[in-house]
């Protein structure tokens, strides 16, 4: 017969600790957003990032992920969080969303997965994707171009940028 093993008073302060902690963070992700800063996280082994752009609802100082909602050329869809966008490529490896959180603002998520066209280093906070040609041009009508048909994107913070147009798409997020 065994005996269950009695957790002692110190570890359960330990994980206490540790949950307070998990729960400062997750707050400080929230306050982040709030403020509209663009962060990248690159999960280990740096394979992928997430890329967040929040914030902003059509009016004020920061409405950066409200007009990349405006300049997606893709129908709107409803869902559980608000109405909201989706460009994803064929092969998944861009995965771009924005939408419309009810009562709190806009916010975009970019999920870039490493491949020919996707470059990331986890160490500089610095991601990128780049096509050419019949790629660049089927993404860049998923966008609203300029009258000249291109457009330039930047965040107010310069941390996220696109420059597109039917030959050349770039999308880059330093840190």
């Amino acid at each position: 017969m065994r005996l269950a093993k009695q957790r002692s008073p110190s570890k359960d302060k330990d994980q206490g600790g540790r949950m307070k902690s998990i729960l400062i963070l997750i707050s400080l992700c929230f306050s982040l957003q709030a403020f509209g800063v663009p962060r990248a996280t690159f999960p280990i082994g740096g394979q992928q990032v997430l890329i967040v752009i929040a914030g902003g609802q059509y009016e004020g100082p920061d409405t950066d992920a409200a007009e990349l909602y405006r300049r997606m050329n893709v129908p709107p869809q409803d869902s559980f969080i608000g109405p909201g966008k989706s460009i994803v490529t064929e092969d998944k490896n861009f995965n771009f969303v924005c939408s419309i959180r009810q009562g709190q603002g806009t916010q975009c998520s970019i999920v870039l997965k490493r491949s020919e066209n996707v470059q990331i280093n986890p160490a500089k906070k610095y991601a990128r994707y780049y096509v050419q040609g019949a790629q660049a041009k089927t993404l860049s009508e998923k966008f609203t171009l300029n009258q000249d048909g291109q457009w330039l994107f930047e965040t107010v913070d310069g941390k996220f940028k696109m420059a597109i147009n039917s030959d050349n798409f770039l999308l880059e997020f330093l840190d």
